[in-house]
């Protein structure tokens, strides 16, 4: 039953309604086998995925690590240089993330753009660019995360925004 209502919320992202979807329970209750299982059924239907995770202790103090984590996993794909200009133009201050990215040479014209960003600002950012990166191909996120941090992506895609988005969150 649980598999089938995760294809049904990858249904709706395909055709372009937003999903964000909340996997709970208890700790060794099958929730990672579950999102395992899942994955292996969606991933010939050339959706896009990303999983990151929060390590206990560090999750707490940085949000954004399971978001970082699955934009590695992303940058390291075979679509990955695309990625990357994605964010140089999108999110600076996602990319700034990412030193090894970054050229020696651009590295000082990426400080100056970013300063003074707030976290609010990393997440509008972050918002824009995943909306344009999913309006030709879907994603779905896998995030875990850690008990006692706040899940700040997960609230700042209302379901009231007029884009489409073929974006899923689990």
């Amino acid at each position: 039953m649980a598999l089938a209502n995760l294809d049904r919320h990858l249904d709706a992202a395909v055709r372009g309604k937003r999903q964000i979807v909340f996997v709970t329970g208890e700790a060794g209750i099958g929730k990672a086998t579950l999102l395992d299982a899942f994955h292996e059924r969606a991933i010939h239907r050339f959706v896009r995925f990303a999983r990151g995770q929060c390590v206990e202790g560090f999750g707490g103090k940085e949000a954004y690590f399971p978001m970082l984590e699955a934009l590695g996993h992303l940058i390291r794909n075979a679509d990955g240089k695309a990625l990357v200009q994605s964010l140089a133009q999108q999110a600076p201050t996602w990319l700034s993330q990412f030193p090894s990215l970054v050229k020696a040479d651009q590295r000082e014209a990426l400080q100056r753009e970013i300063f003074g960003a707030t976290r609010e600002w990393m997440v509008r950012e972050i918002c824009e660019t995943l909306e344009s990166m999913t309006a030709a191909n879907p994603s779905f996120w896998f995030l875990k995360i850690c008990t006692g941090s706040t899940p700040l992506l997960s609230t700042s895609f209302p379901p009231w925004r007029a884009v489409a988005s073929r974006l899923s969150w689990c």
